[in-house]
């Protein structure tokens, strides 16, 4: 049916071959309601997330089991051949902008200005966060490590700290 594309169907025959021993490596959950597979991503399940044939196998898996309630009409919708149709680096698709966010752009040392410069990223610009200062606390488990928003900061703070300990001797 394919003639001259049969370099195809043996990549996807391969994958096809290491995916099925796979199926457990990264943890599915399955919904018996809705008969969906789902993935965790952050902290929720994905059902729209998909590990390629993985997923498709683990539905297959969990029709053997008679876990699905619409089994027919479920692996009708999933039973496909997911194909890549391409890779590309979007490093090097030369836009005419690139518009993103970092909160590190502004504590970039030189080497790293040097790297996007290499890939024609010359201008930045710096807006202020809409979101105000970081509420990041670093050592919330207990005492012992500080971080400073400054150096007046720093050094504020080991001169109480200094205080304290011969305040208690």
């Amino acid at each position: 049916k394919l003639p001259g594309h049969s370099f195809f169907l043996d990549n996807e025959i391969t994958l096809m071959l290491d995916q099925v021993r796979r199926v457990e490596d990264e943890p599915y959950y399955l919904d018996v309601t809705g008969s969906r597979i789902g993935y965790k991503v952050m902290d929720t399940i994905c059902f729209d997330a998909t590990y390629g044939y993985r997923t498709i196998f683990a539905y297959l898996k969990e029709a053997d089991n008679g876990n699905l309630n619409n089994e027919t009409e479920t692996l009708s919708n999933v039973l496909a051949m997911p194909v890549s149709c391409g890779q590309f680096s979007y490093a090097n698709i030369s836009p005419s902008r690139i518009l993103g966010v970092s909160g590190t752009l502004e504590a970039m040392g030189q080497f790293e200005k040097d790297v996007l410069t290499n890939y024609g990223i010359n201008n930045f610009i710096y807006i202020p966060s809409v979101y105000g200062k970081s509420n990041f606390d670093f050592d919330k488990a207990g005492e012992g490590i500080y971080i400073e928003p400054n150096k007046s900061d720093f050094f504020q703070k080991i001169s109480s700290e200094i205080k304290a300990v011969t305040k208690q001797k």
